[in-house]
């Protein structure tokens, strides 16, 4: 039967580790957040964090990190752009600075020269949103952080492109990737915007990504706990691939606002939705209403197994993991399990936010997920969950978790020894 443990690791230091992963290997992700970059041993509970790139890059705001890469002798390459504070808003240009990093105490080996994007036509927030998504090998798509458009990065010209504003305009819009039409065939990008009607919708849009025209717009759908739509992907038993958006950044329990899981698909120039999953007290009971879906894979019942973690966010004072198993859309969950950990209490004081992946181990085949940074009786603690012995997977799923082999971020030695006849 399956079991989620709850780790807690003391004396950590008090800092978000961030959400986008870059490297994974040696049972750890190395992963970036603004500027800082950060390393966490799911095996052992060892946290580091490395300033070196920012201390490099003084006086430069926001960050993304992009073109991640393995060089020879074992050290992680990775392009970092920026804008720069003196610059004026709105008419700054964007930057970019390729940096070699060493894997095991995150310091910086060496790093490039600065690049200069021509086009000053932008401001600080065009870094400050989700990651980018990658239109073409040489072309990155960011959404604005307090408009609603696109900004484009073209790595071939070095320019860059803004793109006009989706009524209603303001707050900013998060592109989650280009889906074909189920009609036409035709190519759409969906995107979300930060905007929530509390318990009533959220906005989706489809552009199309030739022209940037507007091919629909929906109101449609409820995000269910937070106006910031995230996205998942996953796959079914019958080789299907689906796209969820769903409720991703509210501070609500969920008892009274839970994430909705949508199946978003793009249908004769509408927006449509497939099904809608409610995620209350059958996929956890733990207080947070901010859930995130991700499905591991199949099962040898035909079924899929779906790991749920429960984020916090403003008063929540609880976070949680739980298994499961469900059907093909999400829905009948059974055989659940749950772990859950108290973030605010007399002890604790103080949350720094975990991040929605499971992430798998090859060194002992057990999920983890990282529950955050918490401070108790004065001590900065790392909270990771485990999950061991859940069902078996007869198909792992490609997008669900991030798996992390035994070796893989520093080349192993060999020695070669010749011995004569």
């Amino acid at each position: 039967m399956t079991t989620i443990n709850v780790k807690t690791y003391p004396n950590q230091p008090f800092v978000l580790p961030g959400i986008i992963p870059l490297f994974v290997g040696e049972d750890s992700i190395i992963g970036t957040w603004d500027f800082k970059l950060y390393k966490i041993n799911f095996k052992t509970g060892e946290f580091k964090y490395s300033n070196d790139i920012a201390n490099i890059l003084s006086g430069c705001v926001a960050g993304a990190y992009v073109q991640p890469s393995v060089v020879r002798g074992g050290n992680l390459a990775l392009t970092v752009l920026y804008t720069k504070s003196a610059e004026a808003q709105g008419s700054r240009y964007l930057y970019a600075r390729r940096f070699v990093i060493n894997p095991t105490d995150l310091t910086v080996v060496r790093y490039g020269s600065e690049v200069q994007f021509s086009n000053n036509v932008i401001d600080l927030n065009v870094l400050q949103g989700p990651p980018p998504i990658e239109l073409a090998p040489n072309t990155l798509l960011f959404g604005h952080n307090k408009k609603a458009n696109f900004i484009v990065a073209d790595f071939w010209t070095r320019s860059i492109y803004t793109m006009p504003e989706y009524a209603p305009t303001g707050y900013f819009m998060h592109p989650f990737g280009i889906v074909k039409d189920r009609t036409n065939n035709n190519l759409a990008l969906l995107a979300g915007k930060h905007y929530w009607i509390t318990g009533s919708y959220s906005y989706i849009y489809a552009i199309n990504p030739r022209d940037w025209s507007q091919i629909a717009a929906s109101t449609a759908y409820d995000s269910g706990n937070g106006g910031m739509l995230q996205r998942s992907m996953y796959k079914d038993t019958a080789d299907r691939v689906r796209m969820i958006l769903f409720g991703g950044t509210g501070g609500y329990p969920y008892t009274s606002y839970t994430s909705k899981w949508n199946a978003i698909y793009v249908d004769n120039n509408s927006i449509v939705s497939e099904f809608t999953v409610t995620a209350g007290a059958a996929y956890g009971t733990f207080e947070s209403g901010n859930r995130y879906p991700n499905v591991l894979g199949v099962t040898a019942n035909n079924t899929l197994l779906l790991g749920v973690f429960g984020r916090s966010m403003t008063s929540i004072t609880e976070i949680g993991v739980s298994v499961m198993e469900v059907n093909d859309v999400l829905q009948n969950p059974t055989n659940m399990v749950e772990a859950k950990f108290p973030i605010s209490t007399s002890e604790y004081s103080g949350y720094l936010e975990g991040w929605r992946e499971f992430v798998l181990l090859e060194s002992d085949w057990n999920f983890y997920v990282y529950g955050g940074i918490i401070t108790y009786n004065n001590v900065p603690t790392l909270v990771l969950f485990q999950v061991t012995d859940y069902p078996n997977i007869v198909d792992p799923d490609p997008y669900g978790y991030h798996f992390i082999p035994r070796s893989g971020l520093r080349p192993t030695k060999l020695t070669l020894t010749v011995t004569p006849l």
